[in-house]
C-alpha cells in the first residue's frame, strides 16, 4: 500500500505492490503463529459432532439453543450444557460457552 500511495505511481511500483504485500501478509502470518500455542489452528476438545456421524457434509444435527438443524460441520458440544449439540450462531453468541470451552481445552 506505501508502494502505491507513497511517490510516483510507476509501473514498477504497480508491478512489485502486490507481491511484496503477500510476502509482508505471509511473514506476519507465520511469526504469529510461531508464538501462539502449539494448536494455533483451533482448540482440541473431546466430543466433536463431525465424528459421531458417518457424512459431516450431510447429517443434521439439532442445536439445543435454537432448535434449529445445522449439517454436523456447523456444530459443537456446549460443555455448560452436558455436552449438547450447539450450532456455531448458537455458539459465538454465548459467552458462557466460550468460557467452558477454554477451561475444557486447558485440562484436556
Amino acid at each position: 500500500m506505501l508502494m502505491i500511495s507513497l511517490g510516483e505511481q510507476t509501473s514498477w511500483t504497480a508491478t512489485l505492490a502486490l507481491p511484496a504485500a503477500f510476502v509482508v501478509s505471509a511473514v506476519t502470518e507465520l511469526v504469529v503463529l510461531s508464538t501462539g500455542t502449539a494448536n494455533a489452528t483451533g482448540l482440541s476438545r473431546p466430543h466433536d459432532p463431525r465424528g459421531e456421524v458417518d457424512d459431516p457434509w450431510e447429517a443434521r444435527v439439532r442445536c439445543h439453543r435454537g432448535e434449529r438443524a445445522y449439517i454436523a460441520v456447523e456444530m459443537d458440544r456446549d460443555p455448560s450444557s452436558e455436552h449438547r449439540p450447539i450450532c456455531a450462531s448458537c455458539a459465538q453468541t454465548s459467552p458462557t460457552f466460550v468460557r467452558q470451552v477454554r477451561r475444557e481445552a486447558a485440562e484436556s
